[in-house]
């Protein structure tokens, strides 16, 4: 059995939104009830890079433009899913 090596899941130029992730509240009382998740942003792949852990295992990163803040950030592949793809 070999093993594969792994690839980027997404490519240059795909279409992209941030994984939700629940919101700190402090007031409970107040937002009981209400969707704690804030609005993904969405955003263009620029570019991708490889890095490495200390195994050895390879781990993508990306570049992403954001639309409605017009610079880029770097985000690890498990952080982002394309835009039409839904969450759980």
């Amino acid at each position: 059995m070999t093993n594969k090596e792994p690839s980027p899941k997404y490519k240059i130029g795909d279409r992209i939104k941030e994984r939700r992730t629940s919101k700190l509240t402090i007031d409970s009382v107040r937002y009981k009830g209400v969707n704690r998740y804030g609005k993904p942003r969405k955003g263009v792949i620029q570019n991708y890079e490889v890095k490495r852990n200390s195994k050895g295992a390879r781990h993508f990163y990306y570049e992403i433009l954001w639309d409605e803040i017009n610079s880029t950030c770097i985000r690890p592949q498990h952080r982002i899913i394309s835009e039409n793809e839904n969450e759980l």
